[in-house]
């Protein structure tokens, strides 16, 4: 049986390799550098940081973690719904680090500048939103250690109903974002 207390500080710590990753991999590049794509058909690079936004922006807006929580509360047994658990083997990636299943972007997530061709993906806009995301992840996921997470329900892409609850979407944004940031990196590093 999982903790949340121990699931949230291991996303505690997945987020903040993510930090270190963005700015180890992504920091020192070019604005040419983002627009490289790792095959024809694929996002570019800041394509692939945009989505991210854009899934992270989808949960980030409906959690509210009230500002008099308790400081201490009982280290709750983690409960899973079968969607959040549908939707995070959906996203999981193999030991290589390589997607185990491609799935399509629902359209709201798609990319800013596939939605609308007019708009072009400002680099350093895109770059610190993912970084000022990830903050805030952090910060709730702190915070989240002293209420019932499962009793915070959040609405999918599939609707308001049914929901995942605050674990399931922070692991999901978790491991959307690592997904998407590994196919950025490659990215970069092509030239197509």
């Amino acid at each position: 049986m999982t903790y949340q207390n121990d699931f949230l500080n291991a996303r505690i710590v997945s987020f903040k390799k993510q930090l270190d990753f963005l700015h180890k991999n992504f920091h020192h590049l070019e604005e040419a550098d983002f627009d490289r794509k790792s095959k024809p058909e694929s996002w570019t690079a800041i394509q692939h940081l945009s989505h991210i936004n854009a899934v992270n922006f989808f949960y980030l807006k409906q959690i509210q973690i009230p500002g008099n929580a308790p400081s201490k509360t009982k280290d709750r047994a983690i409960s899973k719904t079968f969607l959040g658990q549908l939707m995070i083997e959906g996203l999981a990636l193999k030991k290589d680090g390589a997607p185990k299943y491609k799935l399509p972007a629902p359209k709201i997530f798609r990319p800013l500048n596939i939605q609308h061709p007019e708009t072009a993906l400002k680099v350093r806009v895109v770059f610190q939103d993912l970084l000022d995301d990830i903050q805030q992840i952090l910060k709730i996921a702190e915070a989240a250690k002293t209420l019932d997470v499962n009793k915070i329900k959040l609405a999918t892409a599939l609707g308001k109903w049914p929901k995942l609850n605050l674990l399931e979407a922070l692991y999901l944004m978790e491991i959307h974002t690592q997904r998407h940031l590994i196919a950025a990196e490659k990215a970069t590093k092509l030239i197509v």
